[in-house]
């Protein structure tokens, strides 16, 4: 939100500015309200605000020209612990009081399954997991259980879990090794054959409403997946 705020402009003149120049001082208070601001918020300018009022009026700021969706992308990752949760709670009240969709942008998993009923799991432009959260299990593809083991909660507890996510998407085996039509992580994948660097297997339903791209998973085997 720092860089997306103009610097030169107050809080209500961007919130104004936002609404196509149909609004006033009183949809100014009422939208900064919405968002958990006091009204005073409006005569500031960008660089006096804290990183999570900053997050609030980008929030306000889509607010005032009434969508129907909203597109959060990674709108927690430069927040404390604290404002983190308070930002997820904006949402879900959001969410609720409009009755607006959400679309959630996040490589923190914990972060998704606390607001999400879906989780869109993509590598390198490839969808390789659909799944409804708290159906139990989580994801059952080989990149989602590291993505998962990689999240903040677990690596201040094992700190190894970043080891097999450190630099995979610029180096040289997330792109010109990767032959076509093979699938993206197999040179990452601890279940990989060898047809998995030619073959693509299509998205498949493996449970009602889990759509999973992976020919080695394996129904009866499932739990090799899941981190119990």
């Amino acid at each position: 939100p720092g860089a997306s705020l103009n610097p030169r402009q107050r809080v209500g003149q961007s919130l104004l500015e936002a609404a196509a120049g149909d609004g006033s001082e009183s949809l100014v208070v009422s939208l900064l309200a919405e968002v958990g601001l006091d009204a005073g918020l409006a005569r500031r300018f960008a660089h006096e605000l804290s990183g999570g009022q900053r997050q609030r009026v980008a929030v306000a700021r889509c607010l005032a020209a009434n969508p129907e969706v909203l597109i959060a992308d990674e709108v927690t990752s430069a927040l404390d612990r604290e404002s983190c949760h308070r930002i997820l709670e904006l949402f879900d009240s959001l969410m609720v009081q409009r009755k607006i969709a959400l679309l959630l942008i996040s490589h923190d998993l914990s972060v998704l399954h606390r607001i999400c009923q879906r989780v869109m799991v993509m590598y390198s432009g490839l969808v390789l997991e659909v799944y409804p959260v708290g159906e139990g299990g989580g994801g059952l593809h080989p990149y989602t259980r590291d993505l998962r083991e990689a999240s903040p909660v677990l690596i201040r507890k094992r700190r190894a879990g970043l080891a097999g996510l450190a630099g995979l998407v610029n180096n040289s085996k997330s792109s010109s090794s990767i032959e076509p039509g093979g699938c993206p992580w197999h040179t990452f994948c601890d279940r990989a054959k060898p047809h998995c660097a030619s073959m693509l297997p299509p998205l498949a339903e493996v449970r009602p409403g889990h759509l999973l791209r992976c020919s080695e998973f394996d129904t009866a085997d499932s739990s090799h997946f899941i981190d119990t």
